[in-house]
Formats: structure tokens, C-alpha cells, sequence
């Protein structure tokens, strides 16, 4: 009966290291894919944003619903300092923010563990305005 009791509980800590462990690990895979999705250089409509995090979450095993992910575009007064450096009057300037929240929980026995991961940047498109020029032809 000893070694029962003993074989139980030897299991149970081993389950339960081992689902800390994979816990840990889906949280660091999930940072890793937040940084490279966040890292595109141009902005893609939040759909196709959810799909390709979906499409990496499935490549790296990892079970993802999609309704945790929150993916929101919007204009912003924001600006990069690439922006700022470059504001002028000729300039035209468009800034949108993409907001991109995740919530994941991990499920230890009868513990659970809820991450948020946020992530933000910017996007400009600059375009350049010509000055109105005086006409000169005319007397």
C-alpha cells in the first residue's frame, strides 16, 4: 500500500511539472509570435493578421482558440521618430496603430495561470504635398 501511495504521488508531481513546464513554454512560444507578427512592414487587415497567428500557433502545436486574440487598427496621432523627425508642412502624414491583445490561460491540476500579452506599433505613410507655385505666365 506504501508503494502505491508513494507511486501516486510520484506521478502526480511528475504531471504536474510537466504541465508547468509545457505552460511555460506555449507562453514563451506565444511571445516569440507576437514579436514576429508585430514586426511586418506593412499593415495587414486584422483577419489576415489572425489567420497567420493562427496558421504559426498550429505549425508550433500549440492549442489557440481564435476569439483570445484581439487584433484592433485605428488612426492615432501618434508618430515614430522617424515621423517626427520628418514632420513638416509639405509633409503628409497617416499614422495607424495596431493593437494586438492575447489571452491565454494555462491549466495546472486545478490552478490556472491567465497571461495577457500586448503588443503596439505604428505604421506611417507619408506623402508629399507640392507647395502651390505662383503662376509666372501671367501678366
Amino acid at each position: 500500500m506504501k508503494k502505491f501511495i508513494g507511486l501516486f504521488i510520484v506521478m502526480f508531481v511528475v504531471v504536474g511539472v510537466w504541465q508547468t513546464l509545457q505552460s511555460f513554454f506555449y507562453y514563451l512560444e506565444l511571445n516569440s509570435m507576437m514579436d514576429e507578427i508585430i514586426m511586418v512592414e506593412t499593415l495587414q487587415g486584422p483577419e489576415d493578421l489572425r489567420k497567420s497567428f493562427m496558421g504559426m500557433a498550429q505549425d508550433r502545436a500549440i492549442p489557440l482558440i481564435p476569439e483570445v486574440i484581439q487584433i484592433k487598427v485605428e488612426d492615432t496621432d501618434k508618430k515614430t521618430v522617424a515621423g517626427a523627425m520628418i514632420d513638416s508642412e509639405w509633409i503628409k502624414q497617416t499614422n495607424r496603430l495596431l493593437t494586438i491583445d492575447l489571452y491565454y490561460q494555462a491549466q495546472i491540476f486545478f490552478f490556472s495561470k491567465r497571461y495577457v500579452l500586448h503588443r503596439e506599433k505604428i505604421f506611417s505613410q507619408a506623402s508629399l504635398e507640392t507647395p502651390a507655385l505662383p503662376d509666372l505666365d501671367s501678366p
